[in-house]
């Protein structure tokens, strides 16, 4: 009888190491993806873009944007996509204005920074090219580009970017001075 009862113990602790193999091997499956949307510790309130969402800052009205687009030149996507597939090449355009009074204005280099992480809280002085993993250049660093003008990207989000967010910005050199765009994002599928 006292064997039975071993036996019935050892039998029960074998089901039980049994179960937990199973649940560490499901777990180990069903882990993230090292090709997903890493962690990342945002500022508190800050909410990234949402995809197909244009960049408007809070209190932001139609007067207040047409009173920047004469104090200073602006960056603004005009079509953005919500929804791309990875390795598949989408399209971006952006507007680049500049006021009245400083036209004809002439731009060094017109380029489109993108990655997984929002960049949204930092104000554009706080930007630098290195700000975001890839860059694509939009126009030839040799030339001179008049503006105002519109540009198009074309961008084909790496298999390491499906099932994440990209968050973009188009980024401008205007006489020697950085120009940024407020940041979008758009949703890679695998």
């Amino acid at each position: 009888m006292a064997s039975s009862k071993k036996q019935f113990i050892g039998v029960g602790i074998l089901l039980i190491v049994l179960i937990l193999l199973g649940l560490g091997a499901a777990w180990l499956v069903t882990r993230t993806k090292p090709s997903e949307t890493p962690k990342v510790f945002y500022p508190e309130g800050y909410v990234p873009p949402q995809p197909g969402q244009y960049p408007v800052s809070p209190g932001e009205t139609l007067e207040k944007r047409l009173e920047a687009l004469e104090a200073a030149p602006t960056i603004r996507f005009l079509s953005i996509p919500q929804r791309v597939a990875a390795q598949q090449p989408f399209s971006v355009r952006f507007l680049v204005s500049v006021p009245s009074l400083e036209q004809p204005a002439k731009a060094q280099r017109a380029t489109v920074h993108f990655g997984p992480i929002s960049f949204g809280y930092l104000a554009p002085g706080e930007l630098n090219e290195d700000s975001y993993p890839q860059e694509i250049a939009v126009a030839p660093e040799e030339e001179e580009i008049s503006l105002p003008r519109a540009f198009s990207a074309s961008i084909t989000p790496s298999q390491e970017f499906a099932g994440t967010t990209l968050y973009m910005r188009a980024h401008v050199i205007i006489e020697g001075q950085d120009y940024w765009s407020g940041e979008i994002s758009i949703t890679v599928t695998p």
